[in-house]
């Protein structure tokens, strides 16, 4: 969970830097875009900051969220939880 939090963060961070006018994550966690909206209720030290840099982003950039279904076969979900993976050591 918190690193699709920090994923999304840095994506958005990405796009705001270099002007990237709107961008559409996805992910297979229901949390990364729920907090973001508003959806859930952001409870943790950890979600409300996510839910205010979403907040305060939005105000920069436009963006979406398609949730994909994990562990599915989907091409470029299962390549990102192998980099995710890779990048902590993990097998």
């Amino acid at each position: 969970m918190a690193g699709e939090i920090k994923g999304s963060e840095t994506v958005l961070r990405y796009c705001i830097e270099h002007d990237v006018p709107s961008v559409t994550l996805y992910h297979d966690y229901e949390g990364v875009a729920k907090w973001a909206t508003g959806e859930w209720k952001a409870k943790k030290p950890g979600t409300i900051a996510y839910r205010e840099f979403c907040a305060a982003a939005a105000k920069h950039i436009r963006f979406r969220f398609v949730k994909v279904k994990g562990h599915s076969g989907d091409k470029y979900n299962d390549l990102a939880d192998r980099l995710a993976k890779d990048a902590l050591g993990i097998q």
